[in-house]
């Protein structure tokens, strides 16, 4: 599938390798948020660059499952979904905490739950190219810039939900910090363990 995805990465360069390994021959662009402009502003200025007809968004420490953006192609085609007509597409995805794993159904799209919860997995979005160029993140207090661009796209182009498919893991816990930088490596390299045992159980199965 012709796409580019955009990875969100500040302070996370520790889950990069997990982050991109399993996105196969699809193109993909860090965007190391260094100089500090803001998740806005970086996917403001990257989106203009894509050249691929779609895009897709990742922070650095969510994790693709194999063949993301094909698996989820052809279970839209099973469920009789005519892609051609839709302009962004998003699904279900696994949720990996220090109590485990557990499956987070997103659900229909509706902009006014939109609006007061932000219940879609961003980086589970794959959109029309030509269609992210239209509209600009919008940043409010350093939230809500994810569902005001969806719901400024939903105004006037299709939005696809694809229930009962997860494409993506998100981290949802605190990392493993620790004031002695030696220990707080050693920690960090036993908790990736733990993350990848976990991961590859999920796929597996």
């Amino acid at each position: 599938m012709d796409v580019t995805v955009l990875i969100r990465c500040y302070e996370q360069e520790q889950y990069l390798f997990d982050c991109t390994r399993r996105l196969g021959t699809n193109s993909y662009v860090i965007l190391d948020d260094y100089p500090k402009l803001g998740k806005c502003e970086r996917l403001n200025r990257a989106i203009p660059e894509v050249t691929t007809k779609w895009v897709a968004f990742n922070d650095a420490d969510d994790m693709s499952l194999p063949a993301r953006f094909g698996w989820m192609m052809d279970v839209a085609k099973l469920k009789n979904i005519d892609t051609s007509k839709v302009d962004l597409f998003y699904t279900d995805c696994y949720m990996l905490s220090k109590k485990g794993v557990s499956y987070y159904t997103a659900g229909k799209f509706d902009r006014e739950r939109l609006k007061r919860d932000n219940y879609i997995p961003f980086s589970t979005i794959i959109v029309r190219t030509e269609v992210a160029k239209k509209f600009k993140f919008i940043d409010v207090e350093n939230k809500g810039e994810d569902w005001i661009w969806l719901n400024r796209i939903a105004k006037d182009h299709k939005i696809q939900y694809i229930d009962d498919l997860a494409t993506m893991i998100y981290r949802n816990y605190s990392y493993p910090y620790g004031r002695v930088p030696i220990l707080r490596k050693l920690k960090r390299i036993i908790w990736q363990r733990k993350v990848r045992k976990v991961i590859n159980e999920i796929i597996s199965d």
